[in-house]
């Protein structure tokens, strides 16, 4: 849209811009009804793509640029800034621009203002996420960092108490062997000498016995004497006999001999078991000392792969930590930079710490702020969503709303519904709409509510949630001038009859006279959504239509006593196929008692359709959808 210029702007030459330099471009001014502050063209809006090049030399020194950068005239001396305000209020007063003269709409540049802020607010909630989230992993990082290093000292420390407990181990091992060994050598030795003397001994006797009987016999052959004869006899019989007698020694001997090695060698072997054993338990000791050296070989060597992969990304620490490992032999020089450094890192720690602590309150603060926020969005979109039922209770009384799985292109076909909402958006988008179409009726007004498609709700959940609804509003500030009574009727309309569902054996009867509804059958009292349970912990809800009637009388509190009576209608119809629904809701079915109520619904109150489809490219779901549309028409 051009702008319009009064002719007054055409005669005055006072007008003319001073600025040869700046080109305005064709941009609608900002609407607004304030007195301008400033100069009556724009000063800022320069294209540079129409401008021509200058032939003049570019300015090099400071004092040129600030002269002729700009092509903005500048004053010398100490009231230059004073005469240029003077410069500023006189262009101000010449040019100002009649803002009636102009007709324009800044509804685009207030739309891409929105957009705009909108784009900047989200990539700064994207900026703050990501500080947030690189802030949680460096923290990590750092807390991984440290936990890996004080778990690698723990290790090494015990890995070097393993050590110093194996050496013992060992030393122990070396010293209770060789003990053994020299007490067994020992007591070899002398078993050895004891046996050497023994045998030695009986060689002796042995042959002390044999030299004097082979003298005996040598001096007795020389004689032929009876009696020497007889004597050598006896001689003989007695050598036999000494001779029997060492023989029997000897095996004796032989006996003593082979039972003591026999003792020697069990005791021996006996003690060689015990060392064996002793030796096996050492063994098996070192064995597992081995093991859990090896596993915490093995966990060392896992826990210095994670350190090396952390210490890439810490390059600078790990060239610190080896020029420290250099400087070690020198303690007593390094110490001073040590404890210096201890002193830094401790300064770092609790800047970090006061860091934290002012990142808590950031966060806390922050929460805060959402909170508020998410209560403001709350309470602004339940005010628009009673804004948006106002609207709608001020345009019509009747309203129709479908749900479906998911919008598509086939869903436009549905548009002359008030509202197509998604199954996963059910409870935000609709409840508002139900609560406050439902606390209608304790404006004494009558309303109703009408259930048809395929919906796998069941029909209680929806007088619970009816019942709910009103018992908050009557707990609100905006029915706080009376006391509520609420009671439900319940009964099935078939072809031929209505049925009590509470009281089989009771007689029904519908009354409708103008915009009066009475129906005659059992009533009960509720006060929550446990009564209704109670109430239907029986019953069982067929494919017939069923109607249930709750009926508020409403008492003011004070001053003189008023009473009112409303009544909110629940009509459950989706029991049955979505064809007989289509074939109920046009009136051409059977079930005259339905199509009269349906009549009275739609004549004296205020009603709202409500129809659930999980397919909608079905024949019978596009008949159920043009059968409403049709009857809320």
């Amino acid at each position: 849209m051009d702008r319009t210029v009064s002719p007054l702007q055409h005669d005055s030459t006072k007008r003319r811009r001073i600025l040869s330099d700046i080109a305005n471009r064709s941009v609608q001014p900002i609407e607004s009804h304030t007195r301008r502050k400033t100069l009556g063209f724009d000063l800022v809006r320069i294209d540079i793509s129409n401008q021509d090049k200058s032939e003049s030399l570019a300015p090099k020194s400071q004092l040129d640029m600030k002269q002729r950068g700009s092509g903005i005239p500048t004053l010398r001396g100490p009231d230059r800034y004073e005469k240029l305000l003077n410069i500023s209020e006189s262009l101000n007063r010449k040019c100002k621009v009649n803002t009636t003269h102009y007709n324009y709409s800044s509804t685009n540049m207030n739309e891409s203002s929105r957009q705009l802020i909108e784009k900047l607010t989200q990539e700064l909630e994207d900026l703050d996420s990501e500080i947030r989230q690189a802030s949680e992993d460096l923290a990590l990082v750092d807390d991984e960092y440290s936990h890996q290093n004080m778990l690698h000292r723990a290790l090494k420390t015990e890995m070097t108490e393993l050590n110093n407990v194996l050496r013992d181990h060992e030393a122990k091992f070396e010293y209770l062997l060789s003990q053994a060994t020299s007490k067994v050598e020992l007591k070899q030795k002398k078993i050895d000498v004891a046996l050497r003397e023994y045998r030695t001994k009986a060689d002796d006797s042995y042959n002390n016995a044999k030299f004097d009987l082979e003298n005996e016999l040598l001096n007795v052959s020389v004689f032929d004497d009876t009696e020497d004869l007889l004597q050598i006899e006896e001689l003989k019989r007695k050598k036999q006999t000494l001779q029997n007698e060492l023989d029997d020694q000897l095996e004796l001997n032989r006996k003593l001999l082979e039972k003591a090695e026999a003792t020697h060698e069990t005791s021996s072997k006996t003690l060689e078991m015990k060392l064996k054993e002793s030796m096996d338990t050492e063994f098996s000791k070192l064995t597992e000392q081995e093991n859990l050296l090896k596993s915490l070989d093995d966990e060392l060597v896992k826990l210095q792969e994670s350190i090396n992969s952390q210490r890439h990304l810490e390059s600078d620490l790990q060239t610190q930590i080896i020029a420290k490992e250099e400087l070690i032999h020198n303690y007593s020089a390094v110490r001073g930079d040590w404890q210096a450094q201890l002193h830094d890192l401790n300064g770092e720690l609790r800047n970090y710490n006061q860091s934290e602590s002012d990142w808590s309150q950031e966060v806390q603060k922050a929460k805060a702020d959402h909170d508020r926020e998410q209560k403001k969005l709350k309470n602004y979109t339940k005010t628009r969503r009673a804004l948006e039922y106002a609207l709608f209770q001020y345009g019509k009384s009747r309203k129709s709303f479908l749900i479906i799985p998911k919008m598509s292109p086939e869903s436009q076909t549905f548009q002359e519904f008030d509202k197509i909402i998604e199954t996963a958006q059910l409870s935000e988008k609709a409840s508002m709409e139900w609560q406050l179409h439902t606390q209608e009726s304790l404006r004494k007004s009558m309303t109703a509510m009408i259930f048809s498609g395929s919906t796998q709700t069941s029909c209680l959940e929806f007088i619970k949630d009816a019942l709910t609804h009103l018992l908050e509003g009557s707990q609100s500030k905006r029915f706080s001038g009376y006391t509520y009574e609420f009671f439900i009727q319940s009964v099935r309309i078939t072809n031929k009859r209505l049925v009590d569902l509470f009281n089989r054996s009771s007689e029904i009867v519908l009354n409708l006279k103008g915009d009066h509804m009475n129906l005659v059958s059992q009533k009960m009292s509720v006060s929550g959504p446990h009564d209704i349970d109670t109430a239907f912990q029986n019953i069982t809800l067929d494919e017939h239509p069923s109607l249930h009637l709750f009926t508020i009388i409403g008492t003011q509190k004070a001053g003189e006593p008023e009473c009112f009576r409303s009544s909110l209608c629940l009509v459950d119809i989706s029991k049955a196929s979505l064809a007989e629904q289509s074939v109920m809701l046009t009136g051409t079915s059977g079930n005259i008692e339905l199509q009269v109520l349906l009549k009275h619904i739609l004549k004296y109150q205020k009603c709202l359709s409500i129809c659930e489809l999980d397919d909608i490219d079905s024949l019978d779901a596009k008949n159920l959808a043009q059968a409403i549309q049709h009857f809320n028409s």
